[in-house]
């Protein structure tokens, strides 16, 4: 983030001579945007979860190894090893002496994200995410908590007022996954704003991911309202319609989006996969094919085979 810079690794396990080597962060004051208290606490945070994480490393190499573990040459599965035990131990060890060896230094933290964030957090939160260095998450290009907040944080300098700070913030926790926080967030914001266009259209979709469909409805049909029509309140229609089994509607939407002159490549492809699957459910097999054969070109899927029998699994059993 702005006046904070450190190298490409945080630490290193050196094997042979069990040395463990935790590196620094150097701050420039004068470039930060952030107050230097709030950041000394977090960058101590990250610093001693990346002593244990190479601690883990250690004892991986000292403890489990002799004992015949599994591909105790791969990378991954040590690496995955110690991502698991740096979650576990920051959890278990980390957080817990933090708030017994610097509360006043954490209650600073948690309120400056409260305040700035909207949302009042756990130390944990902030401190540890499962998904944190895992590449087999099931969405390898959703962010971690970890990467949101941090996303979050580099940004200050350019949040226009408090409730843009805000929005980020739930903004980036969506992109994670942390649906419940990103929620609480714009209830805050919408709160002070309620008619804040962005705000209620990611409330509706948050509310989809969160399959509280009924309560994202109401909020998708009053967005309807607005000039110009933003194509995501289409695409959250579109999702309802599917649910709803609306194929005719559907048809419609999917039509609707993809006569959109400024369309986004990703865009286009969800409103034609949208579109298969409700020609699909009519048994409309002709343009099924053609518009099979777009996705195809448009990249959305390589394997033909695979590819229709998703869509048959959606249009049958209509799940999102």
């Amino acid at each position: 983030m702005p006046g904070v810079y450190s190298g490409l690794a945080l630490g290193t396990y050196f094997q042979r001579s069990g040395l463990v080597a935790v590196y620094g962060f150097v701050v420039i004051e004068n470039e930060l945007r952030v107050p230097l208290p709030v950041l000394r606490i977090y960058l101590k945070m990250q610093a001693l979860k990346t002593l244990l994480h190479e601690v883990a490393h250690h004892r991986d190499s000292t403890a489990r190894v002799k004992r015949g573990r599994w591909l105790a040459d791969r990378t991954e599965n040590l690496e995955a090893y110690a991502n698991k035990m740096e979650v576990e131990w920051t959890l278990a060890v980390l957080v817990p002496y933090l708030e017994q060896a610097c509360p006043e230094e954490v209650t600073m933290l948690l309120n400056w994200v409260e305040q700035h964030g909207g949302i009042k957090l756990p130390l944990s939160f902030l401190a540890a995410d499962p998904q944190d260095g895992n590449s087999n998450q099931a969405d390898p290009n959703a962010w971690t908590r970890t990467e949101a907040i941090e996303a979050w944080l580099a940004g200050f300098g350019k949040y226009q007022d408090q409730a843009d700070s805000r929005f980020e913030l739930a903004e980036n926790f969506h992109l994670a996954g942390s649906f419940g926080e990103c929620l609480q967030i714009l209830e805050e914001i919408l709160k002070v704003r309620p008619m804040e266009v962005l705000a209620l259209l990611l409330k509706a979709d948050t509310l989809v991911h969160l399959r509280r469909f009924s309560e994202a409805g109401p909020i998708i049909e009053n967005l309807f309202k607005i000039d110009p029509l933003p194509v995501e309140v289409l695409r959250l229609k579109g999702i309802l319609l599917e649910i709803e089994k609306d194929w005719p509607g559907l048809l419609h939407n999917t039509e609707l989006r993809l006569s959109l002159p400024a369309l986004k490549p990703y865009q286009r492809k969800y409103a034609l996969f949208q579109r298969a699957i409700a020609l699909c459910a009519k048994g409309d097999a002709e343009q099924l094919q053609k518009v099979t054969a777009e996705l195809i070109q448009a990249g959305f899927f390589e394997d033909a085979a695979k590819l229709a029998d998703l869509i048959q699994k959606r249009a049958s059993k209509a799940e999102w």
